[in-house]
């Protein structure tokens, strides 16, 4: 029973369930273009939907949809489950410079476009 579900691509919603198993007051972290577009998730009435364009952010960085980067940038963002300080001395740890810093400016990116209070996990995880 996850306490968060990832969708990287939601044009998986409806032949995957997402939500399936989501714990109440969970979050569904969302890549959509736009959110009216998004299908219907069959979530708990608790459940905490967040979208973001992770494509335009991916292509505009690394003129590929490669949206793994962009999602955990949202991820740090809307919860307390790591620290962007962490995420970004990991990138560092893992990458050649370069690719680190590209990252590094996406996740400030999304991390910067996210508005409103955290959703705490960090007791239940």
């Amino acid at each position: 029973q996850p306490h968060i579900v990832v969708v990287a691509d939601a044009t998986v919603i409806g032949a995957v369930d997402v939500a399936a198993g989501l714990r109440e007051n969970g979050l569904i972290l969302v890549n959509v273009h736009n959110k009216a577009d998004l299908p219907a998730l069959h979530a708990p009435a608790s459940a905490k939907v967040l979208t973001i364009d992770g494509n335009e952010i991916a292509l505009k960085h690394f003129g590929k949809l490669i949206t793994n980067t962009v999602m955990l940038g949202a991820l740090v963002k809307a919860t307390d489950v790591v620290s962007l300080e962490s995420v970004k001395k990991a990138l560092g740890e893992r990458f050649p410079q370069k690719i680190a810093e590209e990252n590094v400016l996406v996740i400030q990116e999304c991390f910067n476009l996210f508005k409103g209070e955290k959703i705490s996990f960090a007791k239940e995880l």
